[in-house]
Order: C-alpha cells, then structure tokens, then sequence
C-alpha cells in the first residue's frame, strides 16, 4: 500500500485497532469489493470477538476465518443467511 494513499490514514487505524488485518500478510486490499464474511467480521471484531453458539450453514465451514463471526452475527440478528440452510 502507498503510504500516501487517501485511505492509508483509515488502513492503519483498523488494522492497529485488530478490526481488519488484511487480505495477505502483506496487501490490504481497499480496492476490492468488501464481502459479507469480511463485513461481520470486521464488527464481530469491534465487539471484542465474542462466542456465540454454532449456526450451522451448510456453506459456512467450521475453522474459516469467519466461522465463528457469522456465529456471532446470525445470533445476534445481524445476519439470518440468504437461504434455508
């Protein structure tokens, strides 16, 4: 990432804050198209990545990154998934 990008300013809060770390140990990414797992994640995070009790989506594997974020969210009425399972 440029140091003098418009964005760095915001890239370094969230990142010294642990609310996003990037897509690669070494890129950011700002130009890519913020996804839902990121997005609950990114709050999940915010408030202090608590626990929460497994929802069971077929298409959420237990163990990704954001596993236990989408746990969060769906129980917290964040999130209800975009089909039946």
């Amino acid at each position: 990432m440029d140091a003098g990008a418009w964005y760095a300013g915001a890239v370094a809060q969230v990142t010294e804050k642990g609310l996003m770390n990037g897509t690669s140990e070494t890129t950011f990414s700002p130009e890519v198209t913020t996804t839902r797992s990121m997005l609950v994640t990114t709050l999940w995070r915010a408030m202090g990545s608590p626990e929460a009790e497994p929802a069971a989506f077929s298409d959420v594997e237990a163990g990704t990154w954001y596993a236990d974020a989408v746990d969060w969210a769906v129980a917290n009425g964040i999130t209800s998934g975009t089909g039946e399972d």
